[in-house]
């Protein structure tokens, strides 16, 4: 599968400037999730919220991994308990989402 997004690992970081999603490594990768914390309480937003959106993007990265190894894995078994079948068609579809 071709990977088109930045590669991980991601990290948020979440300081006076606002809160953002950096690749964690010297490069100039970023994605700003919100601006500064003044903002934030212009908007009437909660901070909390707002970083743990950012921390939700930067583990993207490693979530569509496992998804990806989760699929692997199960598509060895050449039967597969019932109640599987649906979380596995979740991950299909989240994957699809990132990636196509």
């Amino acid at each position: 599968m071709n990977i088109n997004h930045t590669p991980g690992p991601w990290v948020a970081r979440i300081d006076n400037y606002g809160i953002d999603v950096i690749k964690n490594d010297d490069s100039a990768f970023g994605i700003v999730v919100f601006g500064s914390k003044i903002e934030l309480q212009d908007a009437n937003y909660p901070i909390e919220q707002a970083e743990a959106n950012a921390k939700l993007i930067a583990a993207a990265p490693e979530l569509l991994e496992a998804l990806q190894d989760i699929l692997s894995v199960a598509r060895t078994f050449e039967l597969l308990p019932k109640k599987w079948i649906e979380p596995l068609e979740k991950c299909e579809l989240a994957i699809k989402k990132a990636t196509i």
